[in-house]
């Protein structure tokens, strides 16, 4: 049996185009994507796939579902089987409840979000009995409507104050755990919460975990939120995320602010896709979880220079994890505000105007690196653009955004085509020395490469096949691109192969109009000459050459994760699972490679 918690956190991490458009060609239609349906024959797309609420249905058969029901529907698999598979594409391990050790931490975290549930209950009564903390709320302009919406609490001046709902406080650990109680000997336990309104803070699923509070009173800190524990951590949850939640899919966009405050303040003014990170800097797997449910994010931060230095912070994050379908824009309003004061003085429309006058990511990229060279300079142009370059190579998932931005770079700092291809080579591994692999490939060399005085790097050799015979792009699915990212050398064939497939463009010269002349992609084109060109008299089967390159590289990247796991001793059941699961994909590609 499988935690229910672990499908629920599978189907919200899970990419479902990822999973779907393995098996099905699908094209983008407004929001949604679209193709023939795998499970009746038809002529006319009727199956959609909706990546912001993570299933697919078709208007022709009726079917309907989401990752895990695809899979079982069109691959035959079991439940289980289906969970696996989709566990092992995110690297996550499928807990079993069948194992005694892994029932005890599933019955256990229940009890723990039960306590909290019931903490949070309490809290949300005693705030009525305080006349200091409703006359606080209503000075801060929140209505008793928002204040039940978002569970508003306030936990009184007493120290043992959670004794009154909890019969065992002297001797209940999970309340530690929890971190409600804290412990100083086994007589000595008091409420980590006095005297404090009270923000719960609930995950994904709506189950509070953690609790953010503040203080109305002189006492330091100001802000006090729950520790880090088994169900809570700061980097992982944002507070206003499941009130807000249907409201971000419908407007397809999220407002990212500061404080809790904030949220409610927005929210009950009608900015209702809005959610805070909690007293930290945005983390990486906080703008993963957005973007699994937001095509675009806005960052809001104080106009200074902290704040500006926490939205480059989150640009840097955030660059590594976007797509070309992302958008992501920073809001700086003026010095002295905050959302919270900012929208109560000006109100939602002049709110929102701000809104759609925010930062784009490519503008305050550009802007933050010629800023800091003297580029009147031809030393500050070129330390700028040695410098920018570094950060774009972490572009990884949105080819036609790095492109953009590298031709409004050069264009700023004056680099013209022939400065940049002669940039590019000199200082790029487009075309390094990399000695093409042995092993089975050996008699490929002998056959094709005699003629040539040295050897092409893998990269070269793969690039000028796909040049020579674009029609390989038909065959190439998610997995090969995924392959292709596993080496940073090899990116730029990956950019090739998108290009190909969204332009639906499949010679040469069509390709050499369309991309951009300034771009990486775009100069290796430039450069690829007839002495390149693989036709079929020099290479009968390019498919199979393709297909044997990828499975090379792919095995070259099991070899190195598998070793790194052996040195780091294969401490944990993940990594002797994960290392099992290398071992069978090895012996796999040894038998495609023999037979």
């Amino acid at each position: 049996m499988i935690p229910k918690s672990f499908v629920q956190d599978l189907l919200a991490r899970v990419d479902i185009l990822d999973v779907i458009s393995k098996y099905v060609r699908l094209r983008k239609a407004g929001s949604n994507f679209v193709g023939l349906c795998p499970f009746h024959n038809e002529r006319t797309p009727s199956f959609t796939v909706n990546r912001v609420k993570k299933n697919y249905h078709c208007f022709g058969c009726g079917v309907h579902g989401d990752s895990i029901s695809f899979l079982m529907s069109h691959l035959g698999l079991s439940f289980t089987e289906s969970v696996k598979s989709l566990a092992l594409q995110i690297g996550l391990v499928v807990p079993m409840l069948d194992n005694k050790e892994l029932q005890n931490e599933y019955k256990k975290e229940k009890i723990y979000l039960d306590i909290m549930f019931k903490t949070q209950s309490y809290y949300s009564h005693l705030l009525y009995s305080s006349v200091a903390a409703i006359s606080y709320l209503k000075k801060r302009g929140i209505s008793n409507d928002f204040i039940k919406f978002f569970n508003l609490g306030w936990s009184d001046t007493r120290y043992n104050s959670l004794s009154k709902i909890f019969s065992d406080y002297y001797n209940n650990i999970y309340l530690i755990d929890v971190g409600l109680v804290i412990k100083k000997s086994n007589e000595n336990r008091y409420d980590r919460f006095r005297e404090r309104i009270i923000f719960p803070i609930k995950n994904q699923y709506g189950s509070v975990v953690g609790f953010g509070a503040r203080t109305i009173s002189n006492t330091q800190p100001k802000y006090l939120n729950s520790p880090e524990t088994v169900i809570f951590s700061k980097g992982r949850e944002l507070y206003g995320l499941w009130e807000s939640r249907i409201n971000i899919k419908s407007k397809g966009v999220v407002l990212v602010v500061e404080g809790y405050m904030d949220v409610i303040s927005l929210t009950q003014h009608g900015v209702n896709n809005v959610v805070a990170t909690l007293g930290t800097s945005i983390t990486k797997e906080q703008i993963k979880k957005l973007l699994n449910i937001s095509d675009k994010i806005v960052f809001s931060f104080d106009g200074d220079a902290a704040g500006k230095n926490a939205a480059w912070k989150a640009l840097l994050l955030c660059i590594s994890e976007i797509n070309d379908s992302n958008e992501i824009r920073f809001l700086f309003l003026k010095d002295g505000y905050d959302p919270d004061l900012y929208i109560k003085e000006n109100g939602k429309d002049i709110f929102e105007n701000c809104l759609k006058k925010s930062v784009p990511l490519s503008k305050m990229l550009i802007e933050n690196y010629i800023n800091k060279y003297s580029i009147n300079e031809a030393e500050g142009r070129a330390a700028c653009w040695t410098d920018i370059s570094k950060t774009l190579k972490q572009m990884q998932h949105c080819s036609a955004l790095r492109i953009q931005i590298e031709k409004e770079i050069a264009e700023i700092l004056n680099f013209n085509k022939n400065d940049l291809t002669h940039f590019l080579l000199e200082n790029n591994n487009l075309f390094s020395n990399k000695k093409w692999p042995t092993a089975r490939h050996s008699n490929i060399q002998n056959r094709y490469l005699s003629n040539k005085k040295s050897v092409p790097s893998l990269m070269r050799r793969l690039f000028n096949l796909l040049l020579s015979n674009l029609t390989l792009v038909n065959h190439i699915g998610d997995q090969q691109l995924e392959i292709l990212d596993k080496d940073s050398d090899l990116k730029i064939i990956r950019d090739l192969v998108l290009l190909v497939e969204n332009t639906n463009t499949k010679d040469l010269d069509s390709i050499k109009k369309i991309v951009d002349p300034y771009s990486e992609l775009g100069m290796a084109i430039s450069n690829f000459t007839e002495e390149d060109l693989i036709d079929k008299n020099k290479l009968p089967d390019p498919l199979k050459e393709w297909e044997d390159s990828l499975l090379l590289i792919e095995s070259q990247s099991i070899k190195n994760d598998m070793i790194i796991l052996a040195k780091n001793g294969l401490s944990s059941r993940e990594d002797i699972d994960r290392y099992k699961d290398l071992s069978k994909r090895m012996i796999s590609i040894k038998a495609i490679n023999k037979s």
